[in-house]
């Protein structure tokens, strides 16, 4: 316990190593009581922390505030573990912390990042967070987001793969751009969405209110409310379109909204969100198009609904893989 408080005295001071970091995440991940631990170990015992490192640990998570959620079978274990976090985030100082949708490194709102915050998200999974900067970020299943702040150019800067609710806080001497492939979403205060996974043939960024810049190293956008952009990844080519941006959030409720979409890239986001693989056996069935929302239900309730719409039918083998096909495969 003693030494475990001097690595984080190290921390506190950017005196940490790499393999205290590393030993601070395994111990987090590892003891499943820390609240408590913090309660007999240090308000209680001989060997408290001296008043001035409790005070700069306190310091260090003003202003923040984490609200992972899950989603599936399990969620209400996930929901009681988070609640004894907040517990301990009253009364103690987390330095990292690792929980079930990801990890998420926490500093003080005015240093400097040297390695990023990182929050990512596995499958079926969503994660909801308060950046240093005030910014609240929604992140989807299969997702990834990676936070610095530049004291010298003082950019705000997001790295992301996946899907990305942003609330941004206003500042507009201190932008905020978001960065994924090639392009770069430029703002100093508003709420967009976007959707960049590694294995969409596009990018968009759908913008609820407020401006936004989304640019390449060749061409520049300026949106404005309920417009979308898709970038083309292959031809590195910019569309543009209005739409209804409230539609574009339903994700973060656990509703699948699709507007004009491939039946292939439908499927995707199921696979997304369930943990499984989903082929299409008639080739003509890829590329027709849907529009319309696909609420609540496990994977086999929404699959029917998008079957029968397309008039095929679909089956699955045990529970991670499955068809979908306009007339009976062959054997």
């Amino acid at each position: 316990m003693e030494n475990m408080k001097k690595k984080i005295e190290r921390y506190l001071n950017h005196e940490a190593s790499g393999n205290d970091l590393q030993l601070i995440r395994r111990w987090f991940e590892n003891d499943a009581a820390l609240g408590e631990w913090f309660r007999e170990g240090i308000e209680i015992s001989d060997t408290r922390i001296d008043s001035e490192v409790d005070a700069r640990l306190r310091a260090r998570l003003a202003g923040v505030m984490v609200d992972e959620q899950r989603t599936g079978p399990d969620s209400g274990a996930g929901a009681r573990k988070m609640s004894g976090l907040r517990d301990f985030l009253d009364i103690a100082a987390v330095v990292v912390l690792i929980v079930a949708v990801g990890t998420v490194l926490f500093s003080r709102k005015d240093a400097s990042y040297q390695n990023p915050l990182v929050v990512s998200t596995g499958t079926g999974q969503r994660s909801s967070i308060t950046l240093p900067d005030g910014t609240k970020v929604t992140v989807n299943s299969m997702s990834e987001i990676a936070y610095r702040f530049d004291e010298v150019t003082g950019t705000r800067g997001v790295d992301i793969r996946g899907e990305a609710y942003f609330d941004v806080a206003r500042d507009p001497e201190h932008p905020f751009i978001v960065k994924c492939d090639d392009i770069a979403i430029e703002c100093r205060g508003t709420e967009f969405d976007v959707k960049a996974y590694d294995d969409d043939d596009k990018i968009s960024v759908v913008l609820n209110e407020g401006e936004v810049v989304v640019s390449d190293a060749v061409t520049s956008i300026s949106m404005k409310a309920d417009m979308m952009v898709s970038y083309e990844k292959r031809r590195r080519k910019f569309t543009s379109q209005r739409v209804y941006a409230e539609d574009y959030k339903d994700w973060m409720d656990g509703v699948m909204r699709f507007n004009d979409e491939r039946l292939e890239d439908i499927l995707k986001v199921l696979a997304r969100n369930y943990k499984v693989r989903l082929s299409i056996l008639t080739p003509r069935l890829r590329d027709e198009r849907f529009t319309g929302s696909v609420g609540d239900g496990d994977l086999n309730d929404r699959l029917r609904v998008l079957t029968t719409a397309a008039e095929a039918s679909y089956c699955m083998e045990g529970d991670s893989v499955g068809y979908v096909y306009k007339e009976t495969p062959s054997k």
